[in-house]
């Protein structure tokens, strides 16, 4: 979702946009909360192995991992940090390390307010 559409719905401070979320879901909300709860489970080892990627330069195994991440995080509606890691997914596809040195980064300072938000949600801290 672009920022512009964020503003018009008035979730500019929100990471995560439940409704999106809940479609991924069916609109299963128990189906919805699981997805949040997995999220949460796998974030810690997703972050260190896409660091560890990063550190060693190794853009076949960051490609990967941002991929991962993308993918995790459309489930939830996270669509902003989805945006970010499909534009260094493509820039590790395309071999832009420089690319991706810039927006590391920005990119894992959402993954972080993406990972309060769904432990808030899901009740952990």
């Amino acid at each position: 979702m672009s920022e512009e559409r964020r503003q018009n719905t008035g979730e500019a401070e929100q990471h995560i946009d439940r409704k999106i979320g809940l479609t991924y879901a069916g609109d299963d909300e128990a189906f919805y909360q699981q997805l949040i709860e997995i999220y949460v489970r796998q974030a810690s080892e997703k972050i260190l192995l896409l660091e560890k990627a990063y550190a060693a330069g190794d853009l076949r195994a960051y490609t990967v991992q941002v991929h991962g991440i993308k993918s995790n995080a459309k489930m939830i509606g996270a669509m902003k940090l989805a945006d970010l890691a499909f534009e260094l997914e493509k820039a590790g596809k395309e071999g832009k390390l420089e690319l991706i040195r810039e927006n590391q980064r920005p990119f894992m300072k959402e993954f972080v307010k993406v990972l309060e938000e769904t432990k808030k949600i899901s009740g952990q801290k």
